[in-house]
């Protein structure tokens, strides 16, 4: 008698139609899967690069205001007119410093004597 052992091997097998049919869902399934992924992946890394340039400007802003010392806001000025002299001073109001002197304009000498003839009445 003939001694008989069995072994597993990996040969190749033909598919049946009903397999390949199968196999082509997994495959259609799985591709639909990668795509949405893919968009998800794009859509946060579109987001994480929003975060990333807007945290990068403001560190810019943050970082250039701390080196010169200072940055712009507005501030409350009011121009002061002697009429007199003919010119005008652009005044801060909070600390009181001269920002620019200017000659004043006819149509603002106008303005003056109009001014000037309502006080006197």
């Amino acid at each position: 008698m003939t001694d008989r052992k069995l072994v597993k091997r990996e040969l190749a097998v033909t598919l049946t139609t009903a397999e390949i049919m199968e196999k082509a869902k997994d495959l259609a399934k799985l591709q639909q899967d990668k795509v949405a992924a893919e968009e998800q992946a794009k859509s946060a890394a579109a987001t994480y690069k929003d975060r990333i340039t807007m945290a990068s400007a403001r560190i810019n802003i943050l970082s250039r205001d701390i080196s010169n010392g200072y940055e712009y806001r507005e501030v409350d000025c009011e121009w002061l007119y002697d009429y007199k002299k003919g010119k005008k001073i652009l005044i801060r109001t909070d600390t009181q410093e001269t920002i620019k002197t200017e000659d004043i304009t006819a149509s603002e000498r106008q303005e003056g004597l109009r001014l000037e003839d309502k006080k006197a009445a």
